[in-house]
């Protein structure tokens, strides 16, 4: 029976992707004004275990934590959307990783919604985001090749500064959307800032 038991793959403990002792450690996301977006969904902060999960999931393939977390996104997401959107990896990230997991969260919170994807965003800058730092996270530009539902729900799976996030939604806005929601796995934490709380 080993060889169908599911391990956390934080920790390796039996679970189905992510036990709750790992879940009962994610600490709450701080996230970003995002200009644009109606609302945003966010399961937890890119630090320690919330690090440890999404790190695995996007470098180690361990994809089995995707389940319990698009369950949990699925279960406070209203379901009045039109369609599903991704934001698009950068060609030569996704040739390296062999999956687009901002892809795969939209496939499932799809059958998790009954929901459709639409795919109408291409990337138009030359970079990934990845390894840039905060004050370099602002020049990703994106073009939708078709018109769009009104109410979208925009996915990724880290959330930073917000400069994609808002790049996407005011591309989709000008395609016809009337409103874009969005949801990411993890936001990145805001660098403190030397002397705050003090006076």
């Amino acid at each position: 029976m080993w060889l169908f038991q599911s391990t956390c793959v934080v920790c390796n403990d039996p679970a189905s992707g992510v036990c709750d002792r790992c879940v009962d450690q994610l600490e709450p996301p701080q996230v970003p004004a995002l200009l644009a977006v109606e609302s945003a969904t966010v399961l937890c902060s890119y630090e320690g275990i919330g690090a440890e999960l999404v790190t695995a999931i996007k470098y180690h393939n361990r994809r089995q934590a995707l389940g319990p977390m698009c369950d949990a996104l699925a279960a406070v997401l209203p379901r009045d959307f039109d369609a599903l959107v991704s934001v698009p990896a950068h060609p030569a990230r996704r040739r390296e990783r062999g999956f687009d997991v901002p892809e795969l969260i939209a496939r499932r919170l799809s059958k998790r919604l009954d929901i459709p994807v639409a795919t109408p965003l291409k990337r138009v800058d030359d970079g990934s985001q990845q390894g840039r730092g905060r004050s370099d996270r602002q020049g990703v530009e994106f073009r939708a090749e078709a018109r769009v539902p009104e109410r979208l729900l925009l996915i990724d799976d880290v959330v930073t500064t917000g400069a994609t996030a808002v790049s996407c939604a005011l591309t989709l806005g000008l395609a016809g959307a009337r409103s874009v929601s969005f949801v990411a796995l993890a936001a990145t934490p805001a660098p403190e800032v030397a002397g705050a709380g003090v006076g």
